[in-house]
């Protein structure tokens, strides 16, 4: 995958921590002017409370976006908004499936022992009580953050760090997108997911893949919901499944990158990721962890 700066009009390091502090403070300011506006009138459990809070997140990536190209002028190139062969797609869908039956028991299991500790998480109760309401929130909750999150993470932002090793930037990306959720029960899995997300962008040297196998992550979640269908995620043979599929994906990926010897998986080219944080980067880290922090002491 080329970084060329001068060809692509990536940002830099400074830059895309300068572009997770403002997309960060936007939505605080979103959150604080809507929801502040909207409780005087209805009830946290309202739809049209939720329904607005849905889309507060992805409108806060695209003005960030929005800014960042008026300054710097990226092109789709620089966001991964590229063609990609058909057969990116099978590890898209191997790390779908993988995601959600072998690593998907992560999140019950890091709440349970939330709440063993005195920590109990709130979550929204999404109203899908008609056709309509989950055509809604099809839209709001799995394909404009499909988009726009990948837009931001898996493009502007990793390209970023493109002079960096698959690993570190991986594991960096995939760290900003555990904090960029503000939840603390979902940020191993979100860390997790977060990263070989960018393993499937790398591979495919495009967002297309990752967009997808986002959307049907939080589509089939939606649906399942909505059709009221449980499925044991603790079940030792869905898990199984699940850990084949995120073994394959891997093992693909892995193979490719390797193959195609541009970029080193382990070894680091230079210093460090500390200009990420440092100095823009860290105002976005704060405001995440004071965000997930302070569930403690609500």
């Amino acid at each position: 995958m080329s970084y060329s700066r001068e060809n692509n009009n990536l940002l830099n390091k400074e830059q895309g921590g300068k572009a997770f502090s403002i997309m960060i403070a936007i939505y605080v300011l979103l959150s604080f002017v809507f929801q502040g506006v909207l409780i005087a009138f209805t009830t946290e459990e309202s739809f049209i409370y939720i329904a607005v809070c849905s889309v507060l997140s992805p409108s806060a990536i695209f003005l960030a976006i929005l800014y960042q190209n008026k300054r710097n002028k990226c092109t789709y190139k620089a966001l991964n908004v590229t063609k990609c062969e058909i057969k990116a797609f099978f590890p898209a869908i191997l790390l779908s499936v993988g995601m959600f039956l072998g690593l998907g028991f992560i999140n019950i299991s890091l709440i349970n022992l939330l709440q063993k500790v005195g920590i109990t998480l709130s979550s929204p109760n999404i109203p899908l009580n008609n056709l309509g309401q989950f055509i809604f929130f099809i839209i709001t909750l799995a394909i404009l953050p499909a988009i726009m999150e990948e837009l931001f993470f898996r493009g502007l932002f990793l390209n970023s760090l493109g002079e960096h090793s698959v690993l570190s930037k991986t594991l960096t990306v995939g760290l900003f997108f555990a904090l960029y959720h503000c939840n603390l029960g979902q940020f191993i899995y979100q860390f997790i997911y977060g990263s070989v997300l960018c393993l499937l962008t790398i591979h495919a040297k495009s967002i297309i893949p990752a967009i997808i196998t986002h959307f049907l992550n939080n589509f089939v979640i939606l649906l399942f919901t909505y059709l009221k269908i449980q499925i044991n995620l603790f079940s030792p043979i869905l898990i199984a499944v699940g850990l084949v599929c995120l073994l394959l994906f891997l093992a693909i990926v892995i193979f490719a990158l390797k193959k195609e010897k541009n970029e080193n998986l382990v070894e680091q080219k230079n210093k460090g990721i500390k200009e990420v944080f440092i100095p823009y980067g860290i105002l976005g880290v704060m405001i995440c962890v004071i965000m997930i922090v302070s569930v403690l002491f609500v």
